[in-house]
């Protein structure tokens, strides 16, 4: 082959495109057998066997342009006849699949970025006075911090990535005029391909990404082979216990009713029933007293706790370990004849964890742990929220509705009955065991997750929506005489198996 036949075969193997945009490809090349021979003194050979062949080449401008042989097969083609297969499986593709995936993957892409801010809590750790411990422990949060910087700029660029892709998708099958030039434009759009532009800053990346794996790696060791390791300290540091107590013998007699009310920053809460006539709390914690408030009022009713942390600009390292090591836990000792109208436990950092008790409403809230609830009755509404955490609902009756979200985590019900169900969540499987009974049947499910299974074993409620973009759904009842009125199920990315009627 020479340098006609290897121009003549790139030319046909680019037919699809113009005129204009061929000889604008073919110069090039032309370009570079000249340069060859007159500035390198190579034959026509040895600039060929540098060359790709005219088939990879073509393929890979024609990926360049976003014209695609799969939805193009001639040059009149481009532009004319879409294809309705095509067409319809973009369709579905748009409604099951794009419609949760871009947003999810520049919802995390965000996020992660802006979790970055949360670097000025790192910077008092060098400011003023400060031990050499909270030196090293500086070095490994920034190195921490960079790490996750890149991250989250691969995680965009990958998001943009994908979306590039779908709109590059979007054009071809509908043969959009002028596209090729636009998705020229949309190739240059990448993270990386702007760093690599830059190259002093891509140099600088490059050099900080290795830097700070090996800062965390001296700073850690020299953290953990230390004099003063706080880390040990902080876990061996002996606890201490406050009790309150009130006798609330008279309220049972007279059958008053009690509002139990929680606000944490950090604790984890429990709330258990005793056999005594006293509301007792119990304040066990490990830290140095944390702004603990309580009030125990007979004559209003109420139980009302609470704990907020000092605002303070300059934290040391022993501050950030005992947020960490954080052992801090309250425990609600509720007399077993007290009528309680309202609990309502909330604890931004712990798990809640309430059981063996009977009350009108219940509210269980927190960002960051597990909630479980088990041997409850509760006669009105049940709202359990939590962000990143399991929720675990076990022997657990009412009369009306609960509503439970998590966007991290399992929801697991065994013997539970309420009438009306609200389950959301965005990452982890729902699997509920008996709840309800076929001759005391609840009204609704709506089960909803992005990312886990649903599974249904024994759930006896007359309408079931089951929802989930990745998972299998399952729906078994071993009393086979149990109607429901309505069973939908919607899944994306797995299968339906029902036995329901």
């Amino acid at each position: 082959m020479n340098k006609v036949d290897f121009l003549r075969r790139l030319d046909k193997e680019l037919s699809v495109l113009d005129k204009e945009e061929r000889k604008e490809l073919l110069d090039f090349y032309e370009e570079r057998f000249h340069s060859g021979k007159i500035y390198e003194n190579k034959t026509e050979q040895e600039i060929i066997s540098e060359l790709e062949s005219p088939q990879m080449i073509a393929k890979n401008i024609l990926a360049e342009y976003g014209v695609s042989p799969k939805f193009v097969k001639t040059k009149e083609e481009r532009y004319q006849g879409i294809d309705s297969s095509n067409l319809i499986v973009l369709i579905l593709f748009d409604l099951f699949v794009a419609t949760w995936l871009i947003p999810s993957l520049f919802s995390v892409a965000f996020a992660i970025l802006a979790s970055l801010l949360s670097y000025v809590g790192v910077l008092p750790l060098i400011i003023g006075t400060h031990s050499q411990m909270d030196t090293y422990f500086f070095f490994v949060l920034s190195g921490a911090y960079f790490l996750l910087f890149v991250f989250g700029l691969i995680v965009l660029d990958f998001s943009i990535y994908i979306s590039k892709k779908i709109l590059m998708w979007h054009l071809n099958v509908f043969k959009f005029k002028n596209r090729e030039k636009l998705f020229k434009r949309l190739n240059r759009l990448s993270i990386d391909g702007w760093f690599k532009k830059h190259r002093l800053l891509n140099t600088v990346k490059n050099f900080a990404t290795i830097g700070s794996f090996v800062v965390i790696g001296w700073a850690g060791f020299l953290m953990l082979n230390s004099d003063s390791n706080y880390i040990d300290e902080m876990l061996n540091k002996p606890q201490q216990t406050m009790e309150y107590t009130e006798d609330l013998a008279l309220d049972i007699t007279d059958g008053d009713i009690w509002n139990i009310t929680t606000d944490f920053e950090n604790m984890v809460v429990e709330v258990r029933t005793t056999t005594d006539s006293e509301m007792k709390v119990v304040h066990t914690f490990s830290t140095e007293e944390d702004d603990f408030t309580i009030l125990l009022d007979p004559v209003t009713n109420t139980l009302a706790i609470s704990n907020d942390y000092e605002n303070r600009f300059v934290w040391n390292i022993k501050d950030i370990l005992s947020e960490i090591f954080n052992l801090n836990k309250v425990i609600i000792y509720v007399p077993e004849g007290l009528e309680v109208n309202l609990l309502d436990i909330s604890s931004a950092n712990g798990e809640l964890d309430i059981k063996g008790i009977d009350v009108e409403e219940l509210q269980a809230i927190t960002l960051n742990g597990t909630v479980t609830i088990k041997n409850v009755n509760v006669i009105e509404n049940m709202i359990i929220e939590t962000l990143n955490g399991r929720v675990i609902l076990e022997d657990v009756t009412g009369t009306k509705s609960i509503d439970v979200s998590t966007s991290n985590g399992m929801i697991h019900f065994q013997t539970v009955s309420f009438q009306n169900y609200t389950l959301d969540t965005s990452n982890g499987a729902i699997k509920l065991y008996d709840l309800n009974s076929p001759t005391s049947g609840g009204l609704t499910l709506n089960a909803d997750t992005s990312n886990g299974a649903i599974y249904l074993k024994n759930v006896y409620i007359a309408n079931v929506d089951a929802d989930t973009s990745n998972g299998d759904i399952t729906f078994l009842n071993d009393n086979q005489t149990f109607e429901v009125d309505s069973f939908k199920s919607d899944t994306s990315n797995g299968s339906v198996e029902t036995n329901v009627r």
